[in-house]
C-alpha cells in the first residue's frame, strides 16, 4: 500500500508530521484498518476520495481506538471525532463534504494539539513513483515521439 508523510499545520506552523498508509480505491477505503492490533504513534491511514462526499466511517472489525480527522477539498480539518470504541457497528458520518479521512491512533490528535481549522497536507514518500497508467501513458508518449521523429 502507498505511504506518505502527512503534514498537519496551524498558521504555517507545523503541529504535527505522520507516517500513513493511503487508501485510494474502494477496496482499500473499505478494508481500511481491519484486522490490525496497533497503529504507531506517528501512524496513521488516510483515506482518499476521489471527489467531494458525505463520510461515513464505523469501527466493525478494527482492534483498536482511533481518533478520525475529516478533511475537506482544501485540506482542511473540518470535524474531529476522538477515542472511536474499537469493533463498534455504530456509524459516525462527517456531517458535511469531505475529500479526505485521516485516522490515527486514539489520544494523537489531543497529545499533537490537532484542532478543527488546521491543515493537512500529503506528500507523497516516493515524488518519483506514479500509478502504473500514467508510466503507461507516458512510455506511449515517448514511444509516439520517437515514431514521428523517423517519419518526419
Amino acid at each position: 500500500m502507498p505511504t506518505a508523510t502527512v503534514v498537519i499545520t496551524r498558521r504555517g506552523q507545523e503541529v504535527a508530521v505522520l507516517h500513513a498508509e493511503v487508501a485510494r480505491n474502494i477496496w482499500r477505503r473499505a478494508r481500511g484498518l481491519m484486522g490490525r492490533n496497533r497503529l504507531a504513534d506517528d501512524g496513521g491511514m488516510l483515506f482518499v476520495y476521489p471527489w467531494r462526499r458525505t463520510v461515513r466511517i464505523w469501527m466493525a472489525g478494527v482492534a483498536m481506538s482511533l481518533d478520525v480527522l475529516f478533511i475537506d477539498g482544501g485540506g482542511k480539518v473540518v470535524k474531529i471525532v476522538t477515542n472511536l470504541p474499537p469493533g463498534s457497528a455504530r456509524s459516525v458520518s462527517s456531517g458535511r463534504s469531505v475529500r479526505r479521512v485521516l485516522e490515527v491512533a486514539a489520544g494523537m490528535s489531543a497529545r499533537a494539539g490537532i484542532d478543527v481549522g488546521d491543515y493537512v497536507e500529503m506528500r507523497p514518500d516516493d515524488p518519483n513513483r506514479r500509478p502504473p497508467w500514467v508510466r503507461m501513458i507516458s512510455g506511449l508518449r515517448a514511444r509516439l515521439a520517437q515514431l514521428m521523429g523517423r517519419w518526419t
